[in-house]
């Protein structure tokens, strides 16, 4: 299986491509330098291109606010900062709907 990966470092950036590309996945901070990590998702989920966009949050903003926050905008999931490279994997795997534990570890 083949993955094409994108990087933006602002939340500007990161909408342009989204809607350029309609990713299957885009992993988001919350905080960015330009705007909250919060309205890239909003946009990400209300945009015709990316429709089927799974958007997970990786930040160490980890209290009650903050999750409220990620379902109200649309986030598929969240992954608290820091966390290990096969946690991520894991769920990037889970989020691609890739088979097993070590899907994306080859």
């Amino acid at each position: 299986e083949r993955l094409d990966v994108f990087c933006a470092t602002t939340g500007e950036e990161a909408m342009q491509t989204a809607a350029e590309i309609g990713p299957d996945l885009v992993l988001l901070d919350i905080s960015l330098p330009d705007r909250e990590g919060y309205a890239v998702c909003r946009f990400i989920k209300y945009h015709p291109k990316c429709g089927r966009t799974k958007v997970v949050f990786l930040s160490g903003l980890a209290d009650q606010a903050g999750w409220n926050t990620w379902k109200k905008v649309g986030a598929d999931g969240f992954l608290i900062k820091p966390f290990e490279i096969n946690d991520l994997l894991a769920a990037i795997g889970q989020y691609l709907g890739l088979s097993g534990p070590t899907a994306l570890a080859s």
